[in-house]
């Protein structure tokens, strides 16, 4: 099956060594191909194979780390 890249919103992070433990975390599950954390803009790409692997397990691990929280940022429209 094809991989499907994501873009998740994590709270917490505030360094280089916040990004190396989500980056290594998720790498070392099967089913992620690669991942690349961002404490400047808040956020983990992770690229993965859904076969093996749901975006809900990934979220988990992220989630079940201290001090790391995925939130869902809502977008409102502009107002004209």
């Amino acid at each position: 099956m094809a991989t499907v890249d994501e873009i998740i919103n994590v709270e917490g992070m505030h360094c280089h060594g916040c990004e190396g433990l989500i980056k290594d975390i998720l790498e070392e599950e099967e089913g992620v191909e690669f991942a690349l954390a961002s404490h400047k803009n808040g956020t983990v790409e992770v690229k993965y194979d859904p076969a093996l692997i749901r975006i809900e397990r990934i979220k988990a691990l992220i989630n079940q780390q201290e001090g790391y929280e995925v939130v869902e940022k809502e977008y409102k429209e502009a107002e004209k």
